[in-house]
């Protein structure tokens, strides 16, 4: 039988909508803080440079959005 692997959710955001989406990673292969992943954004109908971010606040949430301007 193979091996279970252990999953962990990643957050990325659109840094032009603010749309988050939620992705499922290996735990043995999560992305730092501010990694970028380009993904089509149903929102906005384009392919968007996603952010990944793991932090809940509203500020933070902010503070990347500015940071990929």
């Amino acid at each position: 039988m193979g091996r279970r692997v252990m999953m962990k959710y990643s957050h990325l955001l659109c840094p032009v909508c603010g749309t988050t989406m939620t992705i499922p990673r290996r735990a043995d292969s999560l992305r730092i803080e501010g990694h970028i992943k380009t993904m089509y954004c149903a929102i906005c109908a384009n392919k968007r440079d996603f952010i990944e971010n793991n932090y809940r606040t509203l500020d933070q949430k902010e503070a990347l959005i500015k940071r990929a301007e």
